[in-house]
């Protein structure tokens, strides 16, 4: 075998390699419905700055079990 035929057979082994690994990434387990969600049955809606929190303040009014948290306390100190 010559160098170029090395290569070429390298450069397969390599795709094949990887397209195993991409094609069986996904492979396993689900997760039933009832574990996805959390414990308390709350929506946490996670904004991380301010006008995003104040949206989804005006979106979700009144919509119970929704929770609006905003990162921009933890952040920065701003309250």
């Amino acid at each position: 075998m010559n160098i170029n035929m090395k290569k070429m057979l390298f450069n397969i082994m390599s795709l094949l390699i990887v397209l195993v690994i991409a094609l069986t990434a996904g492979c396993g387990q689900e997760k039933k419905s009832s574990e996805n969600g959390p414990a308390d049955g709350k929506l946490k809606i996670i904004t991380s700055f301010y006008p995003m929190y104040i949206t989804a303040l005006n979106v979700a009014d009144g919509v119970d079990g929704v929770e609006i948290v905003k990162t921009v306390d933890q952040l920065y100190g701003i309250g």
